[in-house]
């Protein structure tokens, strides 16, 4: 796997922040959020309490691996966009 740069990490972080913060403001993901409530909601109160504690817990995993993975997938088209341009600095060394 290749490393990268504290910098190139924290410029990612940061673009993640941004998008999260601006995504959920447009209109048509309003839309979808709130259905995706009404069914989580619908969901959770068809549950006893310790399915409910299940469920949240697989969730709450769930989201964490989904966003290690967008992270790398940034990661790894960045690797290839700089391939491309013909950056040949190795990102694969420790900070």
């Amino acid at each position: 796997m290749i490393e990268f740069p504290e910098w190139v990490d924290e410029s990612v972080q940061r673009r993640y922040d941004h998008l999260e913060k601006s995504i959920h403001k447009h209109v048509r993901v309003q839309s979808f959020r709130e259905e995706e409530k009404q069914y989580f909601n619908a969901l959770r109160d068809a549950l006893d309490p310790s399915k409910q504690t299940i469920m949240l817990q697989w969730e709450e995993k769930n989201g964490l691996c989904e966003a290690i993975e967008k992270r790398q997938g940034v990661m790894d088209g960045a690797q290839i966009i700089l391939s491309f341009l013909g950056n040949k600095q190795d990102f694969s060394s420790s900070n």
